[in-house]
């Protein structure tokens, strides 16, 4: 795995404080604080990127009979459950930015359309069943490619793009109140390969919490017939 830090440099992560545990509710800097942060259009933000080895994952989809999508939101579903310290959002309040615990393994699924990238959060925690999420993974592109708009939103940490497998994608990008995102890249047919990479917003995650996400990840997509259950 490689990282590349986008912009700015970790100076500006904001550690969470001592004694935090998961679930609470942290404030964010005052704006003054974040001065040197730019607007949402240009997230601080690190990345990490890596090639997968994909021949068991294209099995394992088979057998669950489910799209890419459907298994990589379960991939990515169960590895937000096993590292809590990332499910954040970032909002905006009345006195400035906080970071928000998500109260599921929420994710946010980006889908090419005809008229253009739309979005739907499908509920992927580890307490639903892996029938479950591909199923609702299912029912929220089919709504959305037929345009119409999914009838219960929910708040997710992170947003996954499968659409680079069609060459229609560029590197991935945070947008608030996400805090991280992830693409999946082109399959390579002969080497059964596969480029995947995270991007947090360094406000909300830093960077050894990132690491130990995307490892997850990782081991996940690879060894779904071992990990993912």
């Amino acid at each position: 795995m490689t990282w590349g830090i986008a912009y700015p440099s970790p100076e500006h992560e904001m550690p969470l404080p001592a004694g935090w545990v998961p679930g609470a509710a942290v404030e964010a800097p005052s704006a003054a604080g974040l001065s040197r942060i730019a607007p949402e259009t240009s997230v601080p933000q690190l990345t990490l990127t890596t090639a997968i080895e994909a021949a068991e994952l294209l099995l394992f989809r088979s057998d669950l009979r489910s799209t890419l999508e459907g298994v990589a939101v379960c991939a990515v579903g169960r590895a937000l459950s096993a590292h809590p310290e990332v499910n954040f959002t970032l909002v905006e309040r009345a006195g400035g930015p906080a970071i928000v615990p998500v109260a599921s393994s929420s994710v946010e699924l980006l889908v090419l359309c005809d008229d253009g990238l739309r979005s739907a959060t499908v509920d992927a925690d580890d307490a639903r069943s892996l029938s479950d999420v591909r199923d609702a993974v299912a029912a929220a592109v089919d709504e959305l490619r037929c345009g119409r708009v999914p009838t219960q939103e929910r708040r997710a940490a992170l947003s996954l793009r499968t659409f680079a497998l069609s060459g229609a994608a560029g590197p991935s990008t945070v947008e608030p109140p996400a805090s991280s995102a992830l693409v999946l890249g082109r399959l390579c047919g002969e080497t059964k390969t596969m480029q995947v990479e995270l991007s947090v917003d360094a406000r909300v995650v830093d960077a050894a919490q990132a690491s130990r996400l995307f490892a997850t990840i990782v081991r996940l997509l690879e060894r779904p017939y071992r990990r993912l259950h």
